[in-house]
């Protein structure tokens, strides 16, 4: 049994712990509804680390205060003198100290989920975004190998082109020669002219036609491989 100087003294403490109490749990909540706020990326995940720093150091402190606040009130229940109202005031700081105590074991624990719930939200977003970097990478490589492979297709045709052209080129330098030896004949013989001059006539009009064809063969495929 101790002096009523004890007992106000325990009590007093008690009251100021439970003030202290009190006062960390509305920070804790405050800083726990502002961490749920923040977004990803940059600066708010920054935000966000320090808000977690500092709800671990508010969960620490509180907890410490929880722990010498039932020392207290074990304290206070040694001073209880017989008679008087001093055990009626000891069952009312007990009863604060479990309500403290399950205010703070709600709150952290929803805090905790909340930042689960978003650590697995961060981490989807980032699996997405990563899926959509590489894809978008891939989809450029196939682009640029599509593009290499109409280039190339290009290439061979306008090299096909070109030997036509040097085998028509060819032949109409042959042909060439012939007609002058022909129309060379024709003076003397007025037949073999008019035969000479509808040989002459074909061959241009072959000649005419090949190229538009060359012509539009080639214009087809770059038009493809642009688009």
């Amino acid at each position: 049994m101790a002096s009523g100087s004890e007992w106000d003294e325990v009590r007093r403490t008690a009251q100021r712990l439970e003030a202290q109490v009190e006062a960390k749990l509305s920070q804790f909540e405050e800083r726990s509804n502002a961490s749920t706020k923040g977004g990803g990326g940059g600066d708010l995940e920054s935000a966000s680390l320090l808000l977690d720093d500092e709800l671990d150091a508010l969960e620490t402190g509180t907890d410490s205060l929880l722990r010498e606040l039932g020392r207290i009130n074990d304290k206070m229940g040694r001073c209880i003198e017989e008679g008087g109202g001093q055990r009626h005031r000891l069952q009312r700081h007990t009863d604060v100290l479990q309500d403290l105590s399950q205010r703070f074991r709600r709150m952290t624990q929803s805090h905790r989920e909340q930042r689960d719930r978003a650590d697995l939200l961060g981490s989807v977003k980032r699996d997405i975004q990563d899926y959509k970097d590489v894809g978008g990478a891939e989809a450029a490589m196939r682009e640029r190998r599509a593009v290499e492979n109409s280039l190339k297709g290009i290439d061979a045709t306008i090299g096909q082109a070109q030997a036509t052209q040097a085998e028509l080129q060819r032949q109409r330098d042959s042909l060439g020669g012939i007609g002058g030896r022909l129309l060379g004949a024709a003076h003397q013989i007025p037949m073999l002219g008019m035969l000479v001059a509808k040989i002459q006539s074909k061959k241009s009009r072959n000649s005419n036609v090949l190229g538009i064809t060359i012509g539009v063969c080639v214009s087809f495929l770059l038009f493809y491989a642009m688009t």
